[in-house]
This record gives C-alpha cells, sequence and structure tokens, in this order.
C-alpha cells in the first residue's frame, strides 16, 4: 500500500492527463485510507492478543501535545504538500504546569494526533488551537 501512495504521488507530479490525475489521487487517498485501516484492525489484534492491550502509565500531557504540534508543524500528506496552511495558525496553549494522566501514551498520542491533523486538513484560514486545563 506505500507503494501505490508513492507511485501515484510520482505519477501525479509527472505530466498526465487531467483526468488520470485525478484517477491517480483517488487511488492515492484509498491507499491512505487503507493503511489507516489496517492499523486500526492491527490495534484491535494486539488488544485482544494482550487482553486490554493498554499499557497505562503517568503521562505528561504538555509534552505529549507538544510532540504531536512538532510532527504536524512538518507532516506533509501523500502529493508532499505540507498539511498545515500558510494561511492557518497553529497555536499550542496547553500549560505545562497540567497535570499527568494515567493513560496508554501510545493511543493518547494516536488520539489527539489524528484529531488535531483533522483540523488542519480541514481548515482553510485562521487557527487551530490546543488547550488544556485541568477539573
Amino acid at each position: 500500500l506505500i507503494g501505490i501512495v508513492g507511485l501515484a504521488a510520482w505519477l501525479t507530479q509527472r505530466e498526465v492527463e487531467k483526468s488520470g490525475s485525478k484517477q491517480l489521487a483517488m487511488l492515492s487517498r484509498c491507499a491512505i485510507r487503507l493503511i489507516a485501516l489496517l492499523e486500526v484492525v492491527c490495534d484491535a489484534a494486539l488488544t485482544k492478543e494482550r487482553g486490554a492491550g493498554m499499557v497505562v502509565t503517568s503521562v505528561n500531557v504538555s509534552a505529549l501535545i507538544s510532540q504531536v504540534f512538532s510532527t504536524l508543524n512538518r507532516a506533509r500528506n501523500s502529493l508532499n504538500h505540507l498539511i498545515k496552511r500558510k494561511e492557518v495558525a497553529f497555536l499550542n496553549t496547553v500549560p505545562s504546569s497540567l497535570p499527568a494522566v494515567e493513560a496508554d501514551a501510545g493511543r493518547l498520542y494516536k488520539l489527539f494526533y489524528h484529531l488535531v491533523e483533522n483540523a488542519l486538513k480541514f481548515t482553510t484560514r485562521g487557527h487551530v488551537r490546543i488547550d488544556g486545563r485541568a477539573s
């Protein structure tokens, strides 16, 4: 699937008829969705294999969000374009004083990553802000 995504991106960058380039972009998007689906299936299989499947530890939410912020600031889509548009400000206002939470760090990272990634993909102007507070 990763090869299909790469090949479709490479072919899209070459001179291809308009109708062909639309089909290549669709092929690439479908392959990316299949990769995400496979990740979900693998996670479910691991969860079933390990019982609960979660490794619960104390997680510094502020540090985790900083990692998500850093990764998404330079993340690229299947056509090698930055996910974050120039017209969109990306603000991390999670206080470093936020208390740690008991969670599976990997799953919490994935949750925030996908949530913020979708916000960046579908925001054309303005800002996407990540904030947090204890209650």
